[in-house]
């Protein structure tokens, strides 16, 4: 049907990007405002997204390994539960999660490690519904968190929040990335990665659209429902942390694709 003949246009558009780098610097000037109709996939997959992040939520705790809470999570997110009433698809990017040292790198799987006391997890993961993405990270804690960890995560969701203020039609990239920046500069944080891409309809290896990035001097303006992840994670020596939104720009201002705290979740 559309559905299927969208897909495989956007995949041939996709080839021709990786055969033709001009063409895909022209198409990444222009970001593709959603439909209702993608703008509603989008929101479907939040619902599946936040019904994943509460059964990992649920299952971290001392002891179980990761690949078992892993397996809980994708039950979820494709069979989805009783709240969600509906099934997902496999995500463009596979689950992201890392505990402890580990969580100091980016786009680690689970393995058969077990989860320890007084150690720190950061978790990434995507709903799905027709192939439009709606990703999500969220950082969780075993005991009782050092400083560091919870003035870090205090700081980058105040970077978050700058971040949203700033997002609404005729801002650009770059006054989305100035705001979240200036709050790490205040406090003497640094983050070298981008704050966030473009997100929608994908297929392996990525759920991004390539058509924005949230970073200094991109100056891609913001329209109503164009959709983003602001991405905020934020990856030490010895430990790291991830907190993120999707995003969609609205007729004024933004509106989350789904809703859980941002709030450091501690397990005793």
């Amino acid at each position: 049907g559309d559905h299927r003949d969208l897909h495989l246009s956007l995949r041939r558009q996709r080839q021709m990007c990786i055969r033709d780098s001009k063409l895909c610097s022209e198409m990444q000037k222009y970001s593709k405002s959603k439909s209702d109709n993608e703008i509603k996939f989008m929101k479907d997959a939040g619902t599946l997204v936040k019904a994943g992040m509460t059964t990992a939520f649920d299952s971290i705790k001392e002891g179980v390994k990761q690949s078992t809470v892993a397996g809980k999570i994708h039950n979820t997110l494709i069979a989805g539960n009783e709240k969600t009433q509906m099934g997902g698809e496999y995500a463009g990017l596979g689950l992201i999660l890392a505990s402890g040292q580990s969580a100091s790198a980016s786009h680690l799987t689970p393995s058969e490690k077990k989860f320890q006391n007084n150690e720190g997890t950061i978790i990434e993961i995507g709903g799905v519904k027709h192939r439009y993405h709606c990703p999500l990270s969220r950082t969780i804690y075993i005991g009782n968190p050092d400083n560091k960890i919870a003035d870090t995560l205090k700081i980058t969701n105040e970077g978050i929040e700058k971040a949203l203020e700033k997002t609404e039609p005729g801002n650009s990239c770059h006054d989305v990335a100035v705001a979240f920046w200036s709050v790490l500069e205040k406090y003497g944080l640094e983050k070298e990665s981008r704050a966030g891409y473009s997100i929608g309809i994908g297929y392996p290896p990525d759920w991004g659209e390539h058509t924005l990035s949230i970073r200094k001097n991109e100056k891609t303006i913001l329209k109503p429902n164009v959709t983003y992840h602001l991405m905020c994670g934020m990856w030490m020596d010895t430990w790291g942390l991830e907190l993120s939104e999707s995003v969609r720009v609205t007729d004024t201002g933004y509106e989350l694709l789904t809703s859980v705290s941002r709030d450091l979740h501690i397990v005793n």
